[in-house]
């Protein structure tokens, strides 16, 4: 994607964000409020090299919308939320709610865009129509219909449009908490609003309101399918079998030593969690969206 403000690159291990403007003395990232983010690992870690070079870590293993479970998706949407509104409270907001902006660290997600805080100007948030597409209708779409939310990313690189959504649910959208976001406004061309000193910004409302939506499509555990159920019900092996397994595996760790191991088809993990819990850093990968998010969910802490 082309960035308007700048080049990134990757050089040993840093992550190198090139300006074409100097950054303001004014700027967020110069502020007390941005360290507090980062020392509440909200925010990837960063130094300002000069007024014009921005250096970050670089995550070892980065993952993106259209690879995520719904409970990543809904974690970053929280995330999201959880620093718009911090920030609010200094005169700031995001200018970007892009489900693109979050990245896991292992299984925490961590906003990664340090150019999207700037100051409000505006009554409104303009973001607010960015994080229903790729966050709230994408979540709606897996609950009412079962289309998981890493297809909106596949689909498209901007989430879910509002006219999509409404087709796929019918007249069903009107028996959900999200009805309002279907209603089909008369004027599209919205005209930003000057935010004066005597007015306030609607900012707050806008967080309510997505703080509500969000309530209703929290994921606690996923609904048990075949493949959840897998490690329970097999019956093409033995339990000595399994148990036999289960040694030669940890052997063949502990020999190796790994720091990085890839489970392919990792179904809910059973193995692993033997890998991590040898130290390996382990990608985990499986065609099943809910056995991988029952993974996520249990790995979370």
């Amino acid at each position: 994607m082309h960035d308007p403000i700048g080049t990134v690159s990757k050089e040993n291990g840093k992550v190198i964000r090139r300006l074409y403007k100097e950054l303001g003395k004014d700027n967020f990232l110069y502020s007390n409020q941005v360290e507090q983010l980062v020392a509440c690992n909200m925010l990837i870690n960063f130094q300002i090299e000069t007024n014009k070079i921005i250096v970050s870590n670089e995550i070892p293993f980065v993952t993106y919308p259209y690879e995520w479970c719904d409970a990543q998706l809904y974690d970053s949407a929280v995330l999201t939320l959880d620093i718009s509104q911090s920030i609010s409270k200094f005169g700031y907001e995001l200018k970007d709610a892009s489900a693109w902006n979050v990245i896991f660290e292992y299984c925490k997600p961590v906003f990664c865009d340090h150019l999207s805080f700037q100051k409000i100007e505006t009554q409104n948030w303009w973001a607010f129509g960015q994080f229903i597409r790729h966050f709230i209708l994408p979540l709606v779409l897996s609950k009412y219909k079962n289309l998981k939310s890493h297809f909106a990313f596949v689909l498209s690189i901007d989430g879910i449009q509002p006219d999509f959504a409404r087709e796929l649910l019918g007249l069903k959208r009107y028996l959900s908490p999200f009805w309002v976001l279907f209603l089909s406004p008369r004027n599209n061309k919205l005209n930003p609003v000057t935010y004066k000193n005597n007015q306030k910004p609607h900012h707050h409302s806008l967080y309510a309101i997505l703080r509500f939506l969000l309530g209703f499509l929290k994921l606690n555990k996923s609904n048990k399918n075949k493949w959840i159920g897998y490690k329970e019900n097999r019956d093409h092996y033995a339990s000595k079998d399994l148990d036999v397994k289960h040694i030669v595996i940890e052997k063949w760790i502990k020999s190796i030593k790994p720091s990085w191991v890839i489970d392919l088809g990792c179904n809910t993990g059973e193995y692993t969690m033997i890998a991590a819990s040898l130290g390996a850093v382990v990608v985990a990968v499986d065609q099943d969206h809910d056995s991988i998010q029952e993974l996520y969910l249990n790995s979370k802490q």
